[in-house]
């Protein structure tokens, strides 16, 4: 139980940080984001909650991002999607909201898009269709609060 400390960055050539299952809670350190080595980042199943920040971008080698069952919260950094080194991108089970933007169609290596019981609305964008590497999608159970499911529109129609 506990915080991330923010002095975990001082592990400057660190590659994989797995603290998953460990009852963490509070917000990410903005230090953690200056760990532009990161191959690696699973904080599964822990309470951190509130907003993931936009320097996420900083992480440009980051290949497996593993947020899932936490409490976070708001859009998805528009940063998030440079990091084009991206295959798989786990944000199950959270309480993210706001449409997912296009630029996901950046994300050209991804193999693996979780993004299962949130609060996004809006249309599934097109340019996830372009995600031709894509394996996995999971997208069921976007709800926002007591409404019905908020996606709306074709599903890849540009496949």
């Amino acid at each position: 139980s506990g915080t991330i400390d923010p002095t975990v960055s001082k592990f400057s050539n660190l590659r994989l940080l797995y603290l998953n299952n460990n009852e963490l809670t509070g917000s990410l350190p903005e230090e953690l984001y200056n760990m532009n080595t990161l191959e690696t980042l699973a904080l599964e199943d822990n309470n951190f909650k509130g907003a993931v920040s936009n320097s996420v971008g900083r992480l440009s080698k980051l290949a497996f991002l593993r947020l899932h069952n936490n409490k976070f919260t708001g859009n998805i950094p528009e940063t998030l999607y440079d990091l084009t080194s991206l295959r798989l991108l786990w944000l199950l089970g959270n309480r993210f909201t706001g449409e997912i933007d296009s630029a996901i169609g950046n994300l050209s290596m991804l193999r693996e898009l979780h993004l299962a019981d949130n609060s996004f609305r809006g249309s599934i964008p097109a340019s996830v269709g372009g995600l031709i590497d894509l394996g996995e999608l999971i997208i069921i159970l976007n709800v926002e609060t007591e409404k019905r499911f908020l996606f709306h529109g074709a599903v890849f129609s540009t496949i």
